[in-house]
């Protein structure tokens, strides 16, 4: 993830015949036969939900927001003419797994130890 540096990535994918994956937004456009899939960041509902809070008279400041799956805020596209559609089915049953909270991705090293002995 590199923001606009990354489209050089993208580049170098065509160039070479190979798969990118976008980041922030759906860069399919940008190489349509090279980029696999992009990581959607849909900071419009982080926007529209703390918006919606300030406009309702609630307190914003000094917060801390997290937004992930649960809340609809990260993805991937739907449209992913270069993934294998099992490959996009699957990818959606763990998403919602994760969002059910079957599914605890790790996010240290303890936590990944303890999800490789599930």
């Amino acid at each position: 993830a590199a923001g606009g540096v990354g489209v050089g990535v993208i580049e170098a994918a065509k160039e070479a015949n190979k798969f990118a994956i976008g980041v922030d937004r759906d860069q399919a456009y940008l190489a349509p036969d090279n980029v696999l899939t992009s990581a959607l960041k849909l900071a419009s509902v982080a926007v529209e939900n703390v918006s919606k809070e300030a406009m309702s008279g609630n307190k914003i400041g000094g917060k801390t927001y997290t937004y992930g799956l649960k809340e609809n805020a990260v993805g991937i596209p739907t449209e992913n003419k270069n993934m294998d559609p099992a490959v996009y089915k699957a990818t959606m049953e763990v998403q919602d797994k994760i969002k059910a909270g079957t599914i605890v991705p790790p996010y240290n090293e303890q936590t990944y130890n303890d999800f490789l002995k599930k």
